[in-house]
């Protein structure tokens, strides 16, 4: 016996990544998002991927939070 409780019924939790590449598909040209906690070239790596859709990305600061902005530009 190990000493470990096993558990069994307990979900994954889903990426980070996973999320925000969520949220960019939804966009629609022009809209944008603010993110306080990813790193611009995660984001960049993330809509690489996105096909037929482009975004520009600006490091910013926010009601005292830093963080980037995304817009979809196409």
């Amino acid at each position: 016996m190990s000493g470990y409780e096993i558990e069994r019924g307990i979900e994954i939790p889903r990426k980070r990544e996973s999320i925000l590449a969520n949220t960019l598909q939804c966009m629609e040209v022009g809209d944008s998002v603010f993110i306080s906690d990813v790193l611009p070239n995660n984001v960049c790596n993330i809509y690489r991927k996105l096909q037929n859709a482009k975004f520009t990305v600006r490091t910013l600061t926010e009601n005292g939070i830093k963080g980037i902005r995304v817009w979809r530009i196409e």
